[in-house]
């Protein structure tokens, strides 16, 4: 789902926030990996203990209700305990990231008991992490057909369909788990995504709100929330909303405040007096002329830079054009670097392998106190048509130096692992051990070499990025390296 603060990462939302976990896990996640690991092995009554202790510390896991009921069922031999063993063995290779694997052990459970309503949840859960949404939502039906009042099943539906874009078959969804379970305080929060997605910007707001009614803790729906009131142009309430997601400590892009502070500034500025505005357009109009004038000095020189960056394009097999198509991509995916409302500049694109590819020019400023800064990045761009990589992201520690207070979500890589990277790097991201799958080595080694390249990855884009160069050919090199490192690693 393209989410504003749910487990998949939302494209827009992500424009202005960072990823919500810390890679030390929390404490429901660990007695969440435990439980699932006893069950795994056949130890009901400790995995049943350790579920216990999942809800207390995270009130926002209410599956965990249903992870519950089978354990008990076991011990009350209402279901097989080898069909359970197969269903968190699965459960605990999808912890890992090895959807496939745990779609193999739900096939074991589903065939000894085809009519276990949750292993067919399950499955439809490790499709969905995999986006075969599709093959998700068969199994949420044969679930929800089994066991109508399963409430889980019917929010994670809602998920697929939202990640499909059919945000009305979502709400249908979450209006069913709510209505089973009044408290299903995710329902609400996903709810609220769905609305906001079809510009419901008050039924949204109304979700999110009542989530916050139910767990006021829940720093994802003060977040969410915050960002339909931005929406709305309700700036302030959206500042106040962003300042007590921080507080909760969800991290939220600096770069968003200022964004707010210029649109409450506007908003606040007063009418000019007429006797004011008469020279203030005089001056205007002095002033057009000296651009007109200065306009017609450049345009020769306009036209041979790009002549120039035609020809360079053309010898690197892209295209030189306008990058209104590369503005859409970027923004939609939500990558942190283009929440500044910069300007995409010499744009070059086409296809490399079986992704297209694109690389340009990339300024934005950030204004402190009297001060105005701009930055200029050269941005290599690669987009697919289905998920490269898990969403992460690698930034130099040496323009971020008060990184490990300020991404509470970053992702420790030991010095003995790799002494080099982990002097000039650090990692953020939600799925740490995929994350980990990618650095190899290699990968390793390579960044060490290479000590001031970004990478961020969003669903199906990447993006690496340096402050600005001259010469495109020899970064989009570099850039296709590290593309196909991480292709190699993955497919380790």
């Amino acid at each position: 789902m393209k989410f504003l603060g749910r487990i998949s990462v939302s494209a827009l939302m992500i424009l202005f926030l960072a990823a919500g976990l810390s890679y030390g896990q929390s404490a429901a996640m660990k007695h969440l990996n435990k439980g699932v690991d006893y069950a795994a092995q056949g130890k009901f009554k400790d995995a049943k203990e350790e579920f216990g202790k999942v809800s207390k510390a995270d009130p926002l896991y209410t599956s965990i209700e249903e992870d519950l009921k089978i354990i008990e069922d076991v011990i009350d031999k209402k279901i097989e305990s080898k069909v359970a063993i197969h269903l968190f063995r699965g459960a605990a290779y999808v912890l890992k990231g090895k959807y496939d694997e745990g779609i193999e052990e739900y096939n074991k459970a589903i065939e000894i008991n085809p009519n276990l309503a949750m292993a067919y949840r399950f499955r439809g859960f490790a499709y969905a992490r995999k986006r075969q949404y599709d093959k998700a939502i068969t199994d949420y039906n044969k679930a929800l057909e089994i066991n109508p009042r399963l409430a889980s099943a019917y929010e994670r539906r809602g998920n697929a369909y939202a990640d499909k874009d059919l945000y009305d078959k979502a709400i249908a969804d979450y209006n069913k788990a709510i209505e089973i379970t009044p408290t299903y305080v995710s329902a609400y929060n996903n709810r609220g995504i769905a609305y906001y997605h079809t510009g419901l910007y008050d039924h949204a707001i109304s979700d999110f709100s009542k989530a916050l009614e139910i767990n006021p803790s829940y720093a994802k729906a003060y977040a969410n929330r915050g960002f339909a009131y931005r929406s709305k142009g309700e700036y302030e309430k959206a500042m106040e909303d962003f300042r007590k997601a921080e507080g909760l400590g969800y991290q939220v892009n600096p770069g968003f405040y200022i964004t707010l502070r210029q649109a409450l500034r506007k908003i606040r500025k007063t009418d000019f007096p007429l006797e004011t505005l008469v020279p203030v357009l005089l001056v205007g109009v002095a002033i057009l002329l000296i651009f007109i004038l200065i306009a017609k000095i450049t345009t020769s020189y306009d036209v041979k830079r790009r002549e120039t960056l035609e020809t360079t394009a053309r010898e690197m097999g892209l295209e030189y054009g306008e990058a209104a198509f590369i503005d859409k991509v970027c923004y939609e995916a939500g990558f942190p670097l283009f929440s500044k409302a910069g300007q995409v500049t010499n744009c070059m694109y086409g296809k490399y392998e079986d992704v297209g590819v694109a690389v340009f020019n990339y300024s934005y400023q950030v204004v402190q106190g009297e001060h105005r800064t701009t930055y200029r990045h050269t941005v290599v761009l690669f987009s697919s048509e289905v998920s490269l990589f898990p969403d992460f992201a690698i930034f130099p520690i040496t323009k971020f130096p008060g990184w490990k207070t300020f991404f509470l979500d970053s992702l420790s890589i030991d010095s003995k692992i790799h002494e080099d990277f982990a002097k000039n790097y650090f990692v953020r991201g939600t799925d740490e051990i995929q994350i980990r799958h990618l650095l190899t080595v290699d990968v390793l080694d390579y960044f060490s070499e290479h000590p001031l390249l970004f990478v961020e990855v969003r669903g199906n884009q990447l993006i690496v990025y340096v402050e600005s160069v001259a010469d495109f050919r020899w970064f989009l090199d570099k850039a296709k390296t590290i593309y196909e490192l991480f292709r190699k690693s993955e497919s380790n």
